[in-house]
């Protein structure tokens, strides 16, 4: 059976947050995360500069309860941002490789390398 739905609308379901049950051995709890999406990607490059707490709204956008839904809100992030640190770190590691976060995509090319010869000037 082939899907009949429109190119946007298989777009628009394939761009649904992926998510993931992550183990946080020092806290001795396993969550959910789901995977950023590029707003909160661009929204966190704009202000990282000197934003103390990006890091902290990954965690606020990434971290889900059990049916799905955000277990933080930005009123807890003074609260993350005094979290355990090596906690913190595994939680944001993966967060960030669940995301590709850091990661460059190889880029394959479709062309034939093509020579060309100088041209000659006189």
């Amino acid at each position: 059976m082939s899907d009949k739905r429109s190119p946007r609308e298989r777009f628009l379901a394939a761009a649904s947050a992926k998510t993931k049950l992550v183990t946080i051995p020092e806290w001795d709890m396993t969550v959910m995360i789901q995977q950023l999406s590029a707003e909160s990607l661009i929204d966190k490059k704009v202000t990282e500069g000197e934003d103390r707490e990006a890091s902290a709204r990954d965690i606020v956008a990434s971290v889900l309860d059990d049916d799905g839904n955000p277990l933080f809100t930005n009123a807890d992030i003074p609260a993350i941002l005094k979290w355990q640190l090596q906690g913190f770190v595994r939680l944001m590691a993966e967060i960030h490789a669940f995301n590709g976060v850091g990661r460059i995509p190889e880029i394959k090319k479709n062309s034939k390398k093509t020579s060309s010869s100088p041209s000659a000037s006189a």
